[in-house]
């Protein structure tokens, strides 16, 4: 009894081993044969999708590339693999084929980018030579509305190399090629209304003309505070500072401004000496009382908190320390002693 009994569940054992292998081996065999198929004929062709298009322009970018004979009919099986709405910015190497195999291609396929950063307190100059484009070419693409998010543009200022304070420092994904630029500054308008320009109109309560003056003067003290230091912590002390002498209608005597000035002439000041202070310019905060005309680099996320809600100080000086840090003074007489003690 005790030796049937043992067959017995020796044959159920090996008969649902046998089953269980039979449906994994049918469920799974037709996945694995399609991983294995190529699609398409013919050597790999490099096709770059840019950003911002739409799974009809980029299935007419494939039709003129040669990978595709008629885009309208790869635009439909893009939509039935649903992938109409996720094809990502990128150079995709496909074969040439029907509409089905070059969708299917274009299914598995994942996309080469570049990793591109926009560093906090850059300057249009600095992106001019980070990025190898000319002046013109980067007034273009910022001046281009299409390039920023819809709910930017009531307050988006109108000079162009001003709107570098609305995208936001951070590393991107871009499709190389001759796009890169313009994909970083879709991608950095976004993540900065996303992270920042939502909050801030929610937070700012008053009609569309004083709204977008509010955040546009945001944006200059945001990149006033961003030139003027490193340290995060002291930020919103020296935002504090910014508010209290614009209040007294004292100068804000800031180096960096005379630094952006010099620059907009042509000349890169690596230290800021007494002669450079008579510089003609708006941007001068030596000479010519309140704010700059506008913001004078792109202003990291801590620096838009810093100037949206600076410090509650009473001091109207600080100078910069040996460490980096600065010393903030409350009078005149204060700051020089300190300015003294530094330098010794």
């Amino acid at each position: 009894m005790g030796k049937r009994l043992f067959q017995a569940v020796l044959s159920a054992m090996i008969l649902f081993c046998a089953t269980g292998y039979y449906f994994l081996l049918v469920s799974q065999a037709p996945r694995r044969v399609l991983d294995v198929i190529q699609y398409g004929k013919g050597p790999e062709i490099l096709i770059q999708v840019k950003s911002g298009k739409n799974a009809s322009q980029i299935a007419e970018d494939f039709s003129q590339a040669g990978i595709v004979d008629h885009a309208e009919a790869l635009a439909v099986w893009f939509s039935r693999f649903g992938i109409d709405r996720t094809i990502r910015p990128g150079t995709y190497a496909i074969r040439k084929g029907s509409p089905w195999e070059v969708a299917k291609q274009m299914q598995r396929a994942k996309p080469e980018t570049d990793l591109v950063t926009l560093l906090p307190g850059m300057t249009w100059h600095d992106i001019l030579e980070t990025y190898s484009v000319t002046s013109g070419e980067l007034k273009a693409l910022l001046a281009e509305n299409s390039n920023f998010p819809k709910e930017t543009h009531p307050f988006l200022p109108e000079k162009a190399l001003d709107r570098l304070a609305f995208l936001l420092p951070e590393t991107y994904q871009v499709a190389p090629g001759d796009q890169r630029l313009n994909q970083l500054i879709r991608s950095a308008s976004s993540a900065w209304w996303k992270q920042i320009g939502r909050n801030i109109v929610d937070a700012v309560d008053t009609g569309d003309v004083e709204k977008a003056e509010a955040i546009w003067r945001a944006a200059t003290v945001a990149s006033l505070v961003e030139k003027e230091s490193a340290a995060e912590e002291e930020r919103p002390v020296i935002a504090g500072v910014i508010e209290n002498r614009l209040r007294k209608g004292m100068p804000l005597q800031i180096d960096a401004t005379v630094v952006y000035a010099w620059r907009l002439r042509g000349e890169n000041l690596t230290r800021v000496l007494h002669r450079h202070l008579e510089v003609d310019s708006p941007y001068n905060t030596y000479k010519i009382k309140g704010l700059p005309p506008g913001p004078i680099c792109v202003p990291s996320k801590e620096s838009w908190e810093a100037a949206l809600k600076p410090e509650e100080t009473p001091f109207l000086f600080y100078v910069a320390g040996d460490d980096g840090k600065h010393r903030f003074s409350r009078t005149y007489k204060e700051h020089l002693k300190k300015i003294r003690e530094i330098r010794k």
